[in-house]
């Protein structure tokens, strides 16, 4: 049986931008913070005409019976979208989720706004520099290998700076393609690991640790305090968390949590088993035995954890431009000071 034809016919589930679905569901919230019901906020959604085919998509799938954190699933929201209305569906709270939703979205609708202009520029001037570097591979330097071939003494500068270039050359081309290789393997997200060797890959890499531990931290703590809000149990509040297949993190942490509490621990006592969750946390769970205190602190928390990410963020993309620039211009150095090493030396034999 030919398996081609499924494998390449299935068509992947398109992404909304960011900044489209921080839009959609802001305008939302609005519009249910005002009492429309939520059939009538997307059909007055529709007057924004750009939007009607999504919507109108929405408004099908809500009307054959799917739940709405489906329903974004169906439509292309990001994961921790759906995650986070899926879980605040749960309580009967929409309004709660979508101004969750609403401000992780933004957060990262103006990272990749401020990444896009410090980015630009260096990226401009580093495509320009691969297409110099390429002419001169292919073009320039076997001029130069064909103008030097009769003059002897010329030949040793020539094989260095020959070296050079094809360094140059070949460096960026592995890394490019390593880049492209990367980026495909992460968005298939298809990744046939366990969690623990997951966690244990991504420890190796402090950016991605940084990350991952930052975000299960502050998933965990939004998620406990909206579900302890609403008068659930430390336990059943686990139990509903390590059933989200949206986050294996989350989930894997969950089942942890409640394996320890069925043999009679407490949640703080093995908080420091959790590689990937700030120590914050057992001082706060060790404070509060009341659940309503424990709920606000963790909210209070959680928002803490979001304001700390998009600060070091802000310092990271600083700091990414004039590194750019400042290997840019090691790079442009080497290569004027392989153009001209051949040709002085050639002026010297004269």
């Amino acid at each position: 049986m030919d398996l081609r034809i499924p494998l390449f016919s299935m068509k992947k589930k398109q992404k909304l931008t960011i900044d489209l679905q921080y839009q959609i569901l802001n305008r939302l919230l609005h519009l249910l913070e005002r009492d429309y019901p939520l059939l009538d906020a997307l059909e007055i959604m529709k007057w924004e005409v750009s939007w009607k085919k999504i919507l109108n998509l929405v408004e099908s799938n809500l009307q054959n019976g799917k739940s709405f954190s489906t329903t974004l699933d169906n439509v292309g929201f990001e994961t921790n979208v759906v995650s986070f209305m899926a879980i605040c569906l749960k309580q009967g709270n929409i309004q709660q989720g979508l101004r969750h939703c609403t401000l992780m979205l933004k957060q990262q609708r103006d990272f990749l706004s401020q990444l896009n202009r410090v980015l630009r520029y260096p990226l401009l001037l580093f495509t320009i520099f691969i297409i110099l570097l390429f002419f001169l591979k292919h073009s320039i330097y076997p001029s130069f290998h064909s103008l030097f071939s009769t003059v002897q003494e010329s030949t040793s500068i020539l094989i260095y700076t020959t070296i050079l270039i094809d360094t140059l050359y070949y460096t960026l081309i592995s890394f490019i393609i390593l880049l492209i290789c990367v980026l495909f393997i992460f968005k298939q997200k298809t990744f046939p690991l366990s969690v623990d060797l997951k966690l244990n890959l991504f420890k190796k890499v402090p950016i991605l640790n940084y990350y991952t531990k930052n975000r299960v931290t502050f998933l965990l703590s939004m998620h406990m305090s909206t579900l302890l809000d609403s008068g659930i149990s430390l336990k059943d509040s686990l139990m509903i968390l390590s059933k989200e297949t949206k986050n294996e993190f989350l989930s894997f942490y969950s089942e942890f949590f409640i394996k320890h509490l069925e043999r009679g621990q407490i949640i703080n006592s093995v908080l420091p088993q959790c590689d990937y969750l700030y120590e914050d946390l057992q001082s706060i769970f060790q404070k509060n035995a009341n659940y309503d205190q424990l709920s606000k602190d963790l909210s209070v928390y959680a928002n803490f954890l979001l304001d700390e990410s998009e600060y070091k963020t802000k310092k990271i993309i600083l700091i990414i431009q004039p590194t750019f620039f400042c290997i840019l211009a090691i790079f442009i150095i080497a290569i004027y000071t392989s153009l001209m090493l051949p040709m002085f030396d050639l002026i010297t034999t004269i």
